[in-house]
């Protein structure tokens, strides 16, 4: 029944469009109707330090490993504090829409973020991003390396459906992408206490009988 009902959501027709035929009813908007955009700041890079003095600082190179390389004690009047789950995108070279979980950083410049509207899924922007990031890559023509504008963002669009079905979606995805957050941020925190103790273990100071015991603590 539950099938039944959102496949009733669909029209059972399609038309013409720019894009070619969609879903009768159906329409193209633009990103900005379902989601902001998020520019990072220009933080001062003589400020950059790797003695975690300020808070973590997250640059282009750092999206894809999710650890950031350095940190600033700056406090930037424009700057926005990643949250896990936000939906970043650099702006130079390649055009992936990553789903951080790295935890609390500051978001440097050329870094963007995707903030759904709405009460929905970043999942569901994600989506719709994802192909139109991945174009630009491939058709953009530059000299050296290229590079994304917010003249090129503000030409991303989306199919709009029936604000029912485009709920029933994120309603949908919004689980999954909880579930990815949630393993990213675990990982970190093993991560984490992997590299606090295996120096311990190696040295003598713990022994693998001590953290059995304190196990069972």
């Amino acid at each position: 029944q539950q099938l039944a009902a959102i496949a009733a959501l669909f029209p059972n027709s399609l038309v013409d469009s720019e894009l070619g035929e969609v879903p009768e009813g159906w329409s193209i908007e633009s990103i900005y109707d379902i989601s902001d955009v998020i520019y990072g700041a220009a933080f001062k890079s003589k400020l950059f330090n790797e003695n975690d003095d300020g808070l973590p600082l997250v640059r282009i190179r750092d999206l894809k490993h999710e650890r950031p390389g350095v940190s600033t004690p700056e406090i930037h009047k424009k700057g926005y504090l990643i949250q896990n789950g936000d939906l970043l995108v650099g702006m130079d070279g390649e055009f992936r829409p990553y789903i951080w979980g790295g935890n609390g950083a500051w978001m440097n410049q050329r870094v963007c973020a995707f903030k759904p509207k709405k009460g929905l899924s970043a999942a569901l922007i994600r989506g719709f991003i994802s192909h139109q990031l991945r174009f630009f890559e491939l058709t953009a023509v530059a000299t050296t390396v290229i590079h994304l504008g917010k003249s090129d963002i503000d030409g991303f669009s989306y199919l709009e459906p029936n604000n029912e079905l485009l709920s029933v979606c994120s309603d949908f995805l919004e689980p999954i992408f909880q579930r990815v957050i949630a393993n990213k941020t675990e990982c970190i925190s093993l991560e984490e206490a992997r590299n606090a103790l295996l120096p311990k273990l190696l040295s003598g100071e713990l022994t693998t009988a001590t953290t059995e015991k304190a196990k069972h603590v």
